[in-house]
């Protein structure tokens, strides 16, 4: 039934969904008081023709208030419709009607539209594995899940790999990259402390790195400071337990860890540990590790306020991929 409207610009209006009639204005969305009723009955001469079926006074008893269209809150300032009156299993959406209630879940077109560069294979088998599990790792808000999302698509590489990148340049190290593992090109000698960068060239005169010498290195724990240990401690291990899945796991300790949680949980028969290559071929996986890093490593020490910096620390140790975790 459409609004019958008043010369000052008030209305009624029966809503079916609340099962009654109910009075707004132009300014202000409330229920309606005795006078407004007796204003509208003098006016009108009794209810409307089309009452919806629902007798002769919908509202029940006189002089009961009737629900109108209101808005979010105390109903006192118009704008659209209180969250208390959308059927169950919708919200407010942005336009002040009643929407569905998606809670966090999240679309491919969400993170397409966030992450053009994202592969459109990666981000359906991604998305539906996140929908399926973030909730139960605590992921309840749409804070959490941005948060979570902005992490997963720098770790990633906008989710084109599930394996960390380790294509370095020769020249980059002990300069950009692993300073505190190497000597510069320029001096490759300096610190007997310290490797010659090209030692770890692919082959002679290559430009670019052995990825498996140097992640055996720089990720032996033998290497690595008293609070950077990651259980690398066989000959290996580095390269071994390398990054992998969503929100890349590294080292041997998570890896084992990790894969005690998804036996007992999920599948018994699956030994991650033996076989690492499942956290960056198997999206479930890859998901379900990222999740769990995310709720035992994360979400106990930052609350929805927390700050992208923060979050970045917590998942990386430092600020690396900043900005791109800012795009999201």
């Amino acid at each position: 039934m459409l609004p019958i409207y008043k010369d000052d610009g008030s209305c009624i209006q029966f809503y079916p969904e609340l099962g009654h009639f109910g009075v707004c204005s132009i300014d202000i969305c409330a229920p309606a008081t005795q006078e407004e009723w007796d204003e509208w009955f003098d006016q009108h001469e009794g209810w409307p023709e089309d009452d919806g079926g629902y007798g002769d006074d919908p509202c029940g008893e006189p002089g009961a208030d009737c629900g109108g269209d209101s808005p979010p809150g105390d109903g006192s300032d118009g704008g659209g419709v209180d969250t208390d009156y959308c059927p169950e299993g919708q919200v407010e959406g942005p336009d002040g009607e009643c929407v569905d209630d998606t809670g966090c879940k999240i679309s491919t077109e969400d993170v397409s539209n966030a992450f053009p560069a994202a592969p459109p294979d990666a981000v359906m088998h991604i998305t539906a594995m996140l929908n399926n599990y973030a909730e139960d790792f605590g992921l309840d808000t749409k804070e959490e899940m941005q948060h979570f999302l902005a992490q997963s698509v720098h770790e990633s590489g906008s989710f084109s790999s599930l394996e960390e990148g380790l294509g370095y340049r020769v020249e980059k190290l002990g300069t950009v990259d692993f300073r505190k593992y190497f000597n510069p090109t320029s001096n490759p000698n300096a610190d007997p402390n310290k490797e010659n960068p090209y030692d770890y060239a692919k082959y002679s005169g290559s430009t670019f790195v052995d990825q498996e010498k140097l992640a055996i290195w720089v990720y032996d724990d033998k290497n690595r400071g008293s609070r950077y240990k990651l259980g690398n401690n066989a000959p290996g291990d580095g390269y071994k337990y390398r990054g992998r899945g969503i929100i890349q796991l590294t080292g041997k300790e998570l890896y084992s860890e990790f894969n005690a949680f998804y036996r007992s949980n999920y599948d018994s028969s699956v030994d991650i540990l033996s076989n690492p290559d499942l956290l960056s071929t198997n999206y479930e996986i890859a998901a379900i590790s990222a999740l769990w890093y995310y709720e035992t490593r994360v979400l106990p020490k930052i609350d929805v306020n927390a700050s992208v910096e923060e979050i970045t620390k917590l998942v990386n140790g430092g600020k690396k991929g900043l900005g791109a975790c800012r795009t999201f």
